[in-house]
């Protein structure tokens, strides 16, 4: 005897939908063959390979009078391994000179915060390195970097009386 049996298998949004028709040569016990069209699917998971990308930063890129205290931060295109968003992967230069900081990711961001106070009017590169992966362990396909100038420092163009002048009434 036989017997059809209806399958649906659901891929994200889409379900398809065939038939397998059990035998049983003797009563309790099936076999089954599939038809010709499901007969090399393998139900499962499509690989994620998608490199992340960092698709924003504070502050932009080249941005000039960066004023003290601004977050230097970088938003990816997806949720990143938060064991791999570190003070290795994230970096912030003046020059050669590492500036030694704090790491937070939240939301998809990494937002990093220096432990002093950056140097006014001086320009700094901030590096995410291809270390830095998503939850399925694609990294980015290169290092991104950014530079940004902090403000300059205020300079003094004259004063009232001038400086050196005696005589000056209180």
């Amino acid at each position: 005897s036989e017997e059809q049996v209806r399958v649906d298998v659901t891929l994200g949004d889409q379900t398809y939908t065939t038939h397998v028709t059990l035998y049983a040569a003797k009563a309790g016990a099936y076999s089954t063959t599939m038809p010709k069209k499901f007969s090399n699917f393998i139900p499962g998971r499509i690989a994620d390979t998608t490199p992340p990308t960092v698709i924003s930063t504070v502050p932009a890129n080249l941005a000039t009078d960066v004023a003290s205290g601004t977050p230097i931060s970088a938003t990816f295109s997806e949720t990143m391994n938060p064991a791999t968003i570190t003070t290795a992967t994230f970096t912030v230069q003046q020059g050669t000179t590492v500036i030694p900081g704090l790491i937070v990711y939240a939301d998809n961001t990494a937002t990093f915060t220096p432990t002093s106070t950056l140097a006014q009017g001086a320009t700094f590169t901030a590096t995410i390195t291809n270390g830095a992966t998503d939850l399925v362990g694609n990294a980015l396909v290169s290092n991104y970097a950014w530079t940004f100038t902090r403000t300059a420092a205020p300079t003094v163009s004259s004063t009232d009386p001038a400086n050196g002048a005696t005589g000056v009434a209180r």
